[in-house]
């Protein structure tokens, strides 16, 4: 798929940055070969890029990993999956989809033991059902 993106944005960014250029130049005078390669980087498809990796929130996903349980075996969703745990969230990486839950939306944890007696199982009532899609 390919999305046209107007440089609309990136002209006002970079006047944006002409104008502050033009009264930095007075004050700084080496400067200005850093910030000419931060304006030669910066692209219209990077910057659509940030708003929407911004609306999304999806830079949560770069904190600190507290602990991580790899190939669980789940009833729901189905299948194995990575369990990551974060500061404020939990995080299951599966083959195919990638769910987060926010601990805040846990209302009820149960250990129940299986039938065999050696196995158990660990249950998570959400508030919040997860979301596919």
């Amino acid at each position: 798929m390919r999305f046209y993106v107007p440089n609309t944005e990136l002209e006002l960014m970079q006047e944006k940055k002409g104008d502050k250029k033009k009264s930095n130049e007075e004050v700084k005078g080496n400067d200005e070969d850093e910030e000419s390669e931060e304006e030669e980087q910066m692209t219209a498809a990077k910057i659509l890029n940030d708003k929407i990796v911004k609306a999304a929130g999806l830079g949560e996903f770069a904190g600190e990993m507290i602990a991580s349980l790899p190939n669980l075996p789940m009833v729901i969703p189905r299948g194995k999956y990575s369990f990551d745990m974060y500061a404020d969230f939990a995080k299951l990486h599966g083959s195919t989809n990638d769910y987060k839950i926010l601990y805040k939306d846990i209302s009820k944890c149960f250990l129940l033991p299986k039938p065999d007696g050696i196995h158990m199982a660990y249950i998570l009532q959400l508030r919040v059902p997860l979301r596919q899609g």
